[in-house]
C-alpha cells in the first residue's frame, strides 16, 4: 500500500472522528426523545432510541471505534493481535454502517445526513486500508466473528437497555411568555386556570388532580401515549381528569415545528375534524378517538375519518365550511398557544407532552408501568422522577 492511500484513509477517519464528536455531543446535550414535529434531521434522528446503546451515544462507540482503526494505520500489524484486531474493527464499521442505514430507511423512514457522511467516511477508509497485507486480516474468520459479535452486542445494548425516551422538566416558578397570555395553562400549579368541563377530558372533571396530553393523530408516538393513558385512566376515572387536547404537527397550521414529514400528511384536518366533533356532540369526538386514535400507530387514511365524520353528522352543515369556521379556528389557536408555552418552558418542540404539576413531559414513555410509577395518586409522584 502506498503511503499517499494510508494517509488518504487516515484523513477520512479524522473526518469520521469530528462528525462523531459533534453527533455524541448533540446526543449528550439533547438527549433521546420518542416524539414528533420537534426537530429535523440528524436530531430527529439522534432522539431515537436506536440513537443509544447502553444508553451511551452510538456516535461515542463509533468515534472509539474509528479512532482504534485509526491507532492502528500507524502500526505495522507485525503481531497477530494487531492483525486480528484490525480485521475486527473492518468488519465492525462495515456492518455497523449496514445496520444504521437499515435502521434509518426502514425503521425511521428519515436520514441524518451526518450520520451518513461518517458511515461513508469509515467505510470508504476500510475500503482503502484493505490492500496488499491488511486483506489477509479482514478476511481471517475470527476477525470477521468479532466484527459480528460487536454489532451483536451493539444491538442487545439498543433493545434490551432502553433509554427513557421522555424529558421531564419542572417549570415551577417559570412563567410563560406574556404574549402567550397567563390564563391559558398555569403550570405552578398544574392546570388550575382551566375547567376541564369545557374541554375534551376523560375521568372526573371535578377531580383534585388534573393532567393534560397534548397528541397529534398523525403521531406514532402520540398515538401510543394515548393508548396507555386511556388504559391507566380505566384505574383512575374517579381521581384523576385527562384533558386532551389535539395539536397539528403540520407547518400550514403550526408554525412552531420543523418543516413537514410525509407521515403527518392531513395532521390540520384531523385536527380540525375532531374540534368539530366536539363542538357539535362530545360523545362523539370521544367514539371518534376510540375509532382513529385508540387503534394502531398509524392513522387510517384522512378520507376515512372524514366519511365515518360526515355519515355522523348527516343533519349538519357541510364538513368542510364547519371545519374551516372561526370557532374551530379559535379553538385550534387556542391548543396551539398551550403547545407554544409548555414547548417554551421545556425547551422541547416534540409531541407527546403531558402537563401536571408545574411539569412538562415531552416524548412518549415506553410503556405503561412509567405512568403507573409517575402518575399513580396514591403514591404522590407525579413525575418526580422519585
Amino acid at each position: 500500500m502506498t503511503v499517499f492511500a494510508v494517509w488518504i484513509s487516515r484523513l477520512l477517519l479524522v473526518g469520521a472522528l469530528l462528525i462523531d464528536a459533534w453527533l455524541g455531543w448533540l446526543a449528550l446535550t439533547e438527549g433521546a426523545l420518542a416524539g414528533c414535529g420537534g426537530e429535523e434531521g440528524c436530531r430527529s434522528v439522534l432522539a431515537t432510541l436506536w440513537a443509544y446503546s447502553f444508553h451511551i451515544p452510538v456516535s461515542l462507540l463509533a468515534l472509539v471505534t474509528h479512532a482504534a482503526l485509526l491507532a492502528l494505520t500507524f502500526s505495522k500489524l507485525e503481531k497477530p493481535v494487531q492483525r486480528l484486531l484490525f480485521g475486527a474493527l473492518g468488519w465492525g464499521i462495515l456492518l455497523a454502517a449496514v445496520w444504521f442505514v437499515a435502521i434509518q430507511a426502514k425503521v425511521l423512514e428519515q436520514y441524518c445526513v451526518f450520520c451518513m457522511t461518517a458511515h461513508g467516511l469509515g467505510v470508504l477508509a476500510v475500503v482503502i486500508l484493505l490492500r496488499d497485507e491488511q486483506r489477509k486480516a479482514f478476511l481471517d474468520w475470527r476477525s470477521l466473528l468479532l466484527g459480528c459479535l460487536g454489532l451483536a452486542i451493539l444491538i442487545g445494548g439498543q433493545v434490551l437497555f432502553i433509554k427513557e425516551p421522555i424529558d421531564v422538566h419542572t417549570v415551577i416558578n417559570e412563567a410563560p411568555a406574556p404574549e402567550l397570555g397567563d390564563e391559558l395553562v398555569n403550570l405552578q400549579g398544574g392546570l388550575n386556570a382551566i375547567d376541564p368541563e369545557t374541554f375534551p377530558h376523560l375521568g372526573n372533571p371535578t377531580a383534585g388532580r388534573v393532567l393534560a396530553l397534548l397528541y397529534d393523530y398523525t403521531c406514532g408516538h402520540c398515538r401510543e401515549t394515548y393508548q396507555s393513558l386511556y388504559q391507566f385512566m380505566e384505574g383512575h376515572a374517579d381521581d384523576v381528569c385527562l384533558i386532551v387536547l389535539p395539536i397539528p404537527s403540520e407547518s400550514a397550521c403550526n408554525p412552531y415545528i420543523a418543516p413537514d414529514v410525509p407521515q403527518h400528511e392531513d395532521s390540520c384536518e384531523y385536527v380540525r375534524l375532531s374540534i368539530v366533533l366536539f363542538l357539535t356532540d362530545r360523545a362523539l369526538f370521544h367514539e371518534f378517538n376510540d375509532v382513529f386514535l385508540l387503534k394502531g400507530k398509524a392513522a387510517p387514511p384522512f378520507a376515512e375519518a372524514r366519511a365515518w365524520a360526515e355519515a355522523k353528522l348527516v343533519d349538519a352543515p357541510p364538513l368542510l365550511d364547519l371545519m374551516y369556521a372561526n370557532e374551530v379556528t379559535g379553538a385550534m389557536q387556542f391548543n396551539l398557544d398551550i403547545f407554544a408555552a409548555s414547548s417554551e418552558m421545556s425547551g422541547r418542540l416534540a409531541m407527546p407532552k403531558i402537563i401536571t404539576e408545574g411539569v412538562v413531559i415531552s416524548g412518549a414513555p415506553s410503556e405503561l408501568s412509567t405512568f403507573e410509577k409517575h402518575l399513580d395518586p396514591k403514591t404522590g409522584n407525579w413525575w418526580t422522577g422519585q
